[in-house]
């Protein structure tokens, strides 16, 4: 007899025993196995690690869902002292090897962390010089880099430039530009330009100049759009629809025949010359609920059918019978050739809590969060719009109103919502039925 998601969710997350890396921390919190003192745990082990990167994530993620504590800031001001800059201009150095790395542009907020904290205010009082030496490096080439060391001006680039890498070096003007570098939004406009140039192939956008693939970081590219159009929508109106062109083909065009996902029912590497099996489907799907609302009625019968499983494996179905999970241990892993662990396994519960709500009139509000946690984009799903309490029987989730699915046990059933904004949902002890909908 089958299980409902929600009890196979809750046998992953019982076989998770460390709660200290970000991605379990943050998640943890949501799924409600640890409450947000795991973050002092998560930041102090990094701390501890000299790990400065993800000292960075684990704050950034405590702003995020409104969480302060002394040990929080004490780890902050320790990171602020021992993150490098270039001697030439205030550019941090992101790598341990001595390079500025683009993904990593959550670095630069500590030019604001340490104006909040006080601490290290010369050492991080001006963003500008190291904008206007990114900047005149970016200028001068005609091409994208992933990492660029000012002391030997050595660029790194892998096929002529990965369109992800686009997306991230679009990331890093965003956050100078809200550092208050206005000049900054014509950067991350001329990056935009820059994509739609050389990597549109008509129908989607493709992985480099040399490779024409379907690449797996797509939402993180888009995010990253997505956060410049709103930001300044009549800059970046100019072929955004191109965006929805894409998803549709790379995903729901021809359902699991889709390219992205590789007739394998999980994301694949990059389509179809490498046909690894990823878990990036967490933030495919969280992308597909994002556009819902963009897609032509036929795009949104054929995403509904994916999660629903009409006359095809569904989407949580799909993810369960794959390479990327063990279903006798309960666990997954990131690839189909990684090991599987804590990180990996409540990284798969995000997809089975995603992959559990099919979209009608009303929709999933999927909120737009870049932060430049390095090449994965993951803030998205946080406490403050997300939740699941499996001894409750309560899921949170923001929505626009109107109705729609859930199938959090073993059949769906109907959610209607009012208005827009976050509500939780109450279920019976099966999850098949619904007792209570409240707008929190």
């Amino acid at each position: 007899m089958p299980i409902s998601t929600a009890e196979q969710i809750n046998k992953s997350l019982n076989t998770i025993t460390d709660w200290t890396h970000e991605w379990t921390a943050v998640f943890g919190i949501v799924f409600n196995k640890v409450g947000p003192s795991a973050l002092d745990n998560a930041i102090t082990r990094y701390a501890n690690a000299s790990e400065w990167w993800n000292v960075r994530h684990v704050k950034r993620m405590a702003e995020i869902i409104g969480y302060d504590s002394e040990i929080l800031r004490q780890k902050t001001r320790l990171m602020l002292s021992n993150q490098l800059l270039f001697p030439m201009a205030k550019l941090p150095k992101t790598w341990n090897t001595g390079y500025w790395w683009n993904w990593d542009w959550c670095v630069l907020d500590c030019f604001r962390w340490a104006k909040e904290l006080n601490w290290e205010t010369s050492k991080f009082d001006d963003p500008t010089s190291g904008y206007v030496l990114l900047r005149n490096k970016r200028r001068s080439l005609d091409y994208i880099f992933y990492a660029w060391n000012p002391e030997t001006d050595e660029t790194l680039s892998m096929l002529g430039g990965r369109w992800h890498q686009v997306g991230a070096i679009c990331g890093v003007w965003l956050k100078y530009y809200e550092l208050g570098i206005e000049e900054a939004m014509n950067m991350a406009l001329s990056e935009w330009v820059f994509l739609n140039e050389k990597y549109w192939s008509g129908d989607h956008y493709i992985y480099a100049p040399q490779l024409p693939d379907f690449e797996v970081r797509n939402p993180d590219v888009f995010q990253t759009f997505v956060k410049a159009y709103k930001m300044k929508p009549l800059l970046f109106a100019t072929n955004f629809p191109r965006i929805v062109v894409d998803l549709q083909k790379r995903y729901l065009s021809e359902g699991w025949r889709s390219p992205q996902w590789g007739g394998r029912y999980v994301t694949v590497h990059h389509y179809p010359s490498n046909l690894e099996e990823r878990l990036d489907g967490m933030h495919g799907w969280a992308l597909l609920h994002m556009f819902y609302r963009h897609f032509p009625p036929q795009t949104q019968s054929m995403m509904r059918k994916m999660l629903l499983g009409e006359n095809m494996v569904s989407a949580s179905e799909a993810l369960l019978r794959s390479n990327l999970f063990n279903s006798t241990t309960n666990r997954f892993r990131t690839t189909d050739k990684a090991d599987y662990t804590d990180a990996a396994t409540i990284w798969g519960c995000v997809i089975l809590f995603l992959t559990s709500i099919i979209p009608d009139t009303a929709s999933l509000a999927i909120p737009v969060r870049v932060e430049g946690f390095g090449s994965v984009e993951w803030a998205f799903f946080n406490s403050t719009h997300f939740g699941f309490n499996y001894e409750s029987r309560q899921v949170k989730i923001p929505v626009y109103s109107g109705k729609l699915k859930l199938k959090f046990g073993t059949k769906p059933v109907e959610a209607r919502f009012p208005q827009d904004g976050i509500y939780t949902i109450t279920f019976t002890d099966d999850w098949n039925g619904i007792k209570h909908i409240s707008y929190t």
